[in-house]
């Protein structure tokens, strides 16, 4: 194969990725937050720590917030 061609090929598909890396950010970016998400303060954003008091409070906060709406 000639090198010319291996080039196109290495770039045809960097150029494949980095398209579906930006089609599939502005499709995330477009898609609504479903009905009942609850959203965890931005300190909590990583944190995978299910007993964890931050996240614990938060939680029941916004069921709270969520009780007292209907």
């Amino acid at each position: 194969m000639a090198d010319w061609l291996r080039i196109l090929i290495a770039v045809a598909i960097l150029g494949g990725l980095i398209a579906l890396l930006i089609i599939s950010y502005i499709l995330n970016k477009r898609t609504k937050k479903p009905e009942g998400c609850i959203e965890i303060d931005e300190h909590c954003a990583s944190c995978n720590i299910e007993g964890c008091a931050v996240r614990s409070v938060a939680v029941e906060i916004e069921r709270a917030q969520g009780e007292d709406e209907k």
